[in-house]
């Protein structure tokens, strides 16, 4: 008799809190896995949405027996929630006419329940056909609201049909990188693409990215991409800024390119297929996916206990005057080559009109700057070569200048802003110059060590067998997150990182299988709470029900 009445009231408290959620910084820092949304924030309104949906549905089949003053205080309730929506909200998005479209639309949908309300009860009327009439109004109107609010709501900046219009392409590339990948041994090889529309591509077609956007990225791959130049923020790392250094430790070994697109550098690329304008290119300097390291310097390797450590800050791998060039040429270094990879670019000055590169060289050029800009920046190249875009508004990170041949010139000024101004202030950069033979010579010495020969076990394991010729550090191009497990011939071993990030570990001299797998944190704890849950759901559903059947019988035999 009190059932219907109790889950009301509990729902009522439950949207409450929601939209005390919603408000909240520290309840919202709760629902988003402890990590404070990055500009989407609710992101669990649909939970409120589906709760308010199913409430309303369950009102709407007890609307004819409503007594004269709960229907009125029903509606007054909506419409007052409504008013103060239009006085409290401050968004872009909500405006005048957004508003006045949507008390229409509920002016409208208050006059069809009303006129619901006083038509005859089936009971008069034994299968007429006036309640089907009145639902299918009320359906037809609800699906006209919805098409009407997209129309004015939904439109994007972007065509829907060009986040898709690759996805063919790529995916027929990307099966080709899997194959690949298989019989080479290497399952652990990345790709990334230019150009990109989705920075979770890689996830709508199922292949190894060295971009992700994710709201609960890990932070030692943040920390990682600060180090190398990387364009990172706390929701999402990219590709972009990456150097063939970077490209090398993180195990990339292709890139996609859309048609008509370019890329920076054909003598790092070798094309291996084509699919309709699409190119699937083959990196020239690359590292084998887990590979044996001798007497390099024992400061690349943190203990895995330390990693909270580099993610709050606390331990530093870089000095802070060091620029990722600089840190890169400092790891190859200590990984045994003594050539420097990138040097300083003298030929950069600043002009009336920006900065400007010089190419007195053939040559291959990254810039850097440490501090934002008031705008974005533009590069304009004198042969032509297609302009690009600099993100420095917002981050920092390598912009990958390209190859030019000697007597070009790049001139880098502000993007004008929306109001068509540009800014006064000044801008500097750093050039570097890659040294191709260094960046050779430094993989070729990697390659001839050992490696380990890997083979997936499953989604989240893999094997391989190695022999390393003396004692070492192994190391894999697999970041570490809480979770990995580490086996060296069925022993479980402490997990080292190297460079801040990737898993290593020691091994002596000798034969040795390795063997690693992945249990997401807390994994079985969630599956009780998940079992519980859904115990709890199908009681709770059997009881409803139950309560139902008694008062539907009560109300038809009110003499038992």
């Amino acid at each position: 008799m009190y059932a219907i009445p109790f889950v009301c009231i509990f729902k009522l408290i439950l949207i409450l809190f929601l939209l005390i959620s919603f408000n909240s910084n520290v309840l919202e820092y709760l629902w988003h896995g402890f990590n404070y949304p990055d500009s989407l924030p609710a992101r669990q309104s649909f939970l409120y949405i589906f709760l308010l949906i199913s409430l309303g549905y369950e009102g709407f089949l007890s609307v004819r027996g409503m007594e004269a003053d709960s229907f009125a205080i029903s509606i007054l309730s909506g419409l007052s929630l409504g008013i103060l929506s239009a006085i409290f909200t401050h968004d872009d998005a909500v405006t005048a006419s957004s508003l006045s479209l949507s008390a229409a639309f509920a002016l409208a949908f208050v006059f069809i329940l009303y006129l619901y309300r006083r038509s005859p009860s089936e009971k008069d009327f034994p299968g007429n056909i006036e309640k089907f009439v009145y639902r299918f109004i009320i359906c037809s109107l609800l699906l006209t609201e919805l098409c009407v609010n997209m129309y004015f709501t939904g439109s994007r900046s972007i065509p829907r049909s060009d986040y898709f219009s690759r996805y063919d392409d790529y995916k027929l590339l990307s099966d080709v990188v899997r194959t690949r990948n298989t019989n080479f041994k290497e399952p652990l090889s990345r790709t990334d693409e230019y150009s990109r529309n989705i920075r979770n591509h890689s996830m709508m077609l199922n292949f190894s990215s060295l971009s992700c956007f994710s709201s609960t990225t890990n932070g030692l791959i943040t920390r990682y991409a600060e180090r190398h130049g990387l364009m990172n923020s706390r929701v999402f790392y990219l590709s972009d800024g990456s150097t063939p250094i970077g490209k090398c430790f993180l195990g990339q070994h292709y890139s996609l390119l859309p048609a008509n697109s370019l890329t920076s550098s054909e003598e790092l690329l070798s094309p291996l297929k084509f699919s309709n304008g699409a190119v699937l290119y083959q990196h020239l300097y690359t590292l084998p996916n887990a590979y044996m390291l001798h007497n390099c310097d024992t400061a690349l390797f943190t203990n895995v206990s330390k990693s909270s450590s580099i993610i709050d800050g606390s331990l530093t791998l870089s000095e802070r005057w060091m620029e990722p060039a600089d840190y890169e040429n400092k790891l190859v270094n200590s990984m045994g080559s003594a050539l420097t990879v990138f040097s300083p670019w003298e030929n950069a000055y600043k002009t009336e009109d920006g900065f400007r590169v010089d190419f007195t060289k053939s040559a291959h050029l990254y810039a850097y700057n440490k501090n934002r800009t008031e705008t974005d920046l533009i590069v304009r190249f004198s042969d032509g070569t297609e302009n690009k875009l600099y993100n420095s508004q917002k981050n920092h990170y390598n912009l990958d200048l390209g190859y030019h041949k000697a007597g070009t010139y790049a001139l880098i000024t502000y993007l004008p802003a929306e109001d068509g101004k540009v800014p006064e202030k000044d801008f500097s950069l750093s050039v570097w110059a890659l040294d191709q033979e260094a960046l050779q010579a430094f993989t070729t010495l990697i390659n001839r060590g050992e490696k380990l020969e890997l083979s997936p076990l499953g989604d989240a394991s893999v094997s391989g067998s190695i022999e390393a010729a003396s004692g070492g550090m192994l190391v894999l191009s697999l970041p570490y997150e809480p979770g990995w497990e580490l086996r060296v011939d069925g022993q479980e071993k402490e997990i080292y990182l190297f460079d801040g990030l990737l898993i290593s570990c020691p091994l002596e001299r000798g034969e040795h299988t390795v063997e690693l797998s992945f249990t997401p944190p807390l994994f079985y704890e969630g599956l009780i709470i998940s079992l519980m849950s859904t115990i709890m759901m199908a009681v709770s559903l059997r009881f409803h029900r139950h309560w139902a059947l008694r008062d539907s019988f009560r109300r038809r035999f009110p003499k038992y």
